[in-house]
């Protein structure tokens, strides 16, 4: 018994859309470009003198994380948006990379926001040792569960990776 192994090694036909997903991919792509630059036109307007002491140091800092993360945020997906126009898959190495340096930085914030003169603690104490050291419980929570995903994300990258490398 002698059975011969056959193998198809001719390309598969050409998908249709795929033009069109490539055009939309790429509008996408110029959006979100323009949309983290204007992230960018936001904070002259925070840095303006009266800004500081009309909205108060709360409002202040706040603002200017949510700007920063939405820049790299909009950077991350324009990471995402350049792999799936190459033919990668959406998901690498920058989501875990994005989510480590949101958590690291929300947890930077917890430990020094509360050192700045007139910064006030609303959504929760997390530790306080008198007047020295002080953490903001809100932003080092979050902080902390977005190293957790971050952490959980590059795990299933890899095993991603490994599925793929194995089919």
């Amino acid at each position: 018994m002698d059975e011969k192994i056959r193998m198809d090694c001719s390309r598969e036909a050409k998908v249709s859309g795929r033009r069109r997903f490539r055009v939309l991919l790429v509008c996408t792509l110029l959006y979100v470009v323009v949309l983290s630059v204007s992230v960018f036109m936001y904070l002259p307007d925070l840095f303006d003198r009266n800004a500081w002491s009309e909205m108060g140091v709360n409002i202040f800092l706040w603002r200017l994380t949510v700007s920063l993360l939405a820049w790299i945020w909009s950077a991350v997906l324009i990471c995402i948006l350049v792999r799936m126009h190459k033919g990668r898959g959406p998901f690498g190495r920058e989501i875990s990379l994005g989510m480590y340096i949101t958590g690291a930085g929300l947890m930077l914030v917890a430990f020094l926001f509360p050192f700045i003169k007139g910064y006030t603690i609303e959504m929760g104490l997390f530790i306080q040792f008198g007047e020295y050291f002080t953490i903001d419980g809100f932003p080092f929570v979050i902080g902390l569960l977005c190293l957790i995903l971050g952490y959980v994300l590059r795990i299933g990258v890899g095993y991603q990776k490994e599925m793929e490398q194995t089919i």
